[in-house]
């Protein structure tokens, strides 16, 4: 008797790759966003130097 290997093969995360007002963005999800991404904006002030 041998012991029966069975490997499996799954997506586990989606990296993908955005432009926001010219600036390149890169994210991890957890599922496939599609052709199009939602994006929520914040605005923080800059940190003084």
């Amino acid at each position: 008797m041998a012991p029966v290997i069975r490997e499996f093969q799954r997506t586990i995360a989606f990296d993908v790759d955005y432009v926001y007002r010219g600036s390149k963005f890169r994210t991890r999800m957890g599922r496939d966003p599609g052709n199009r991404l939602r994006i929520r904006i914040s605005i923080a002030p800059a940190p003084m130097e």
